[in-house]
């Protein structure tokens, strides 16, 4: 089926329309969605450890000095909390990395999202014909062409990504990425995308048309 698709020039803000066929979508279940999503989630929360037991510390086990006779209260050796370069009482023990998820299963949740972006037209096209180095400069194009406080993932090639992620970094509700580095996460907190026009040929190349 063949829809139409803005292209807007990043800079003037002038538009134009594009032709645009839908993609061959594999579909999934929920289930896939949520297993991938809680494999993402828990390994980026992992706490690290803060401080190291008497049982991790390399330290001497010699005793401080003989047990009566000093006038000073009894101790082992000097790993114990309360001493200068001791251990830490009660610290964080590393939380293993318990969900594991395939790598083609995780790839086939984050096509199957970014397809259905795409082919539900929650994109725009956009060319980066100079070089973007001003905050206002995308401010001043997500207020003109998306009104609706819409959350953006910018998606660029990797020669502009650094350019645009700085401009962008200190706008709410915006995310920039390159198309290797989006992850599932990216594609379901944000509702809209706006693709660099110069990927084109590599997402035709990639995913099959209906």
């Amino acid at each position: 089926m063949s829809l139409a698709v803005n292209l807007y020039n990043f800079l003037d803000l002038t538009s134009s329309i594009t032709p645009f066929e839908e993609f061959k979508v594999t579909p999934l279940s929920s289930i896939s969605v949520s297993k991938v999503v809680r494999c993402i989630e828990s390994n980026m929360f992992v706490k690290n450890r803060s401080g190291l037991n008497r049982s991790d510390l390399a330290c001497t086990g010699k005793k401080m000095y003989k047990q009566k006779g000093t006038g000073s209260a009894r101790h082992n050796d000097k790993s114990a909390p309360q001493f200068r370069g001791g251990a830490v009482a009660h610290s964080n023990s590393t939380i293993p990395k318990t969900l594991t998820v395939n790598k083609k299963e995780k790839k086939k949740v984050k096509d199957y999202l970014f397809l259905s972006h795409l082919n539900s037209l929650n994109f725009c096209w956009v060319s980066f014909n100079e070089k973007v180095d001003k905050t206002s400069t995308v401010s001043n194009f997500l207020l003109s062409k998306l009104p609706d406080n819409k959350k953006v993932l910018f998606i660029t090639s990797t020669d502009k990504y650094q350019d645009i992620s700085k401009s962008s970094r200190n706008i709410p509700n915006c995310v920039t990425k390159t198309i290797e580095t989006m992850s599932v996460i990216d594609l379901l907190k944000n509702n809209f995308l706006c693709i660099d026009f110069s990927l084109k040929n590599n997402i035709d190349t990639m995913y099959d048309k209906n």
